[in-house]
């Protein structure tokens, strides 16, 4: 199959606080999105939440991209990527290398996130995987990794 060619053009990373979605529902404001502005790939962005409730609104919003063919990726998550089969993480510097996991033939228990190589290993070869980086250096490790994309952190320090 391969890694499917993706166009970052119009990046799209969801926050479903109060404030920013108001009365509206995350998977409509996100198609509207894809209809209207041209969205070419969509990051959940979930900071809090627990892994059933993540993994419900990734669905949603899988149904949603998979209409537009539109890649869906899940922001530090890979177990949650995992569950839903989207096309990829996204993995932030605070959250890699922090990833339990239980595994045997017939049972895994996958919690929390992962460091690029464990992803790339879950996940496998065809899977996107982006990393923020804030440095040279971090970019430059991220590269040699074989990160998909980098995001660029934050210029300002926000609280999340």
């Amino acid at each position: 199959m391969g890694k499917p060619a993706v166009d970052y053009s119009v990046y799209l990373v969801t926050d479903s606080t109060r404030a920013i979605l108001g009365d509206r529902q995350l998977a409509s404001v996100v198609e509207d999105s894809l209809k209207g502005a041209g969205v070419t790939v969509v990051q959940l962005r979930e900071k809090t939440g627990d892994t059933a409730h993540l993994i419900s609104v990734a669905r949603e919003l899988q149904h949603v991209t998979r209409k537009y063919n539109v890649p869906l990726l899940i922001n530090d998550r890979v177990d949650v990527a995992l569950a839903v089969g989207c096309e990829g993480v996204h993995i932030g510097q605070d959250d890699m290398g922090v990833f339990p996991l239980i595994s045997s033939p017939s049972y895994r228990v996958l919690t929390c996130t992962a460091d690029l190589a464990t992803a790339r290993t879950l996940l496998g070869p065809d899977a996107i995987i982006g990393v923020t980086v804030s440095t040279v250096d971090e970019a430059l490790k991220a590269c040699a990794g074989g990160a998909d994309y980098l995001g660029i952190g934050t210029v300002y320090a926000t609280p999340t």
